[in-house]
């Protein structure tokens, strides 16, 4: 289809760091019909100019959250990812908290994980990093319990490293 050709070429000027040959393919992208990725890469641009609380990118949202695709989810955890991003952009600034950062990652997985819980471990890792950077270690401890728990065998030694190290 003609969305996905613009994908591609999205995907060709990101690499190739050309920036304004990026941001007029989504443009172009937006007025097809399935311009869901579109959506989700203009909000990221938004976010990323600090322009997340904007009445476009709550639309935008709004848009993705709204439709009855079968990659709600998926569209969900893209936004959730974007929005704690941004958010942990101005976690060194003190009137900035871990909760509010973590806040996007927390309704994903509220909104999610009772049905997949084992798929979330990575997230439950990057909320407890970003209590313990904030030094809230009762919540780190938390975090990173609940993801070594749903955790692949094969990383749980690393997780329980991060968990031992927490605890002293």
């Amino acid at each position: 289809t003609e969305a996905k050709d613009l994908e591609t070429l999205y995907t060709k000027a990101i690499q190739l760091s050309r920036k304004e040959d990026a941001e007029r393919i989504v443009r172009l992208g937006l007025q097809k019909k399935d311009n869901h990725f579109f959506l989700v890469e203009r909000y990221r641009h938004l976010a990323n100019e600090g322009l997340i609380q904007s009445s476009e990118a709550t639309g935008i949202k709004a848009m993705l959250l709204s439709d009855n695709s079968p990659d709600l989810q998926k569209y969900h955890y893209e936004l959730a990812i974007i929005e704690f991003e941004a958010l942990s952009k101005d976690l060194n600034n003190d009137k900035y908290s871990a909760d509010s950062a973590v806040a996007p990652l927390i309704a994903f997985i509220d909104r999610y994980g009772a049905d997949n819980p084992d798929n979330f471990w990575q997230i439950y890792m990057i909320i407890a990093q970003v209590y313990l950077d904030k030094n809230q270690i009762k919540d780190a401890l938390k975090y990173a319990q609940v993801s070594h728990a749903s955790a692949p065998e094969s990383v749980q030694p690393d997780i329980q490293k991060f968990i031992v190290n927490i605890q002293k």
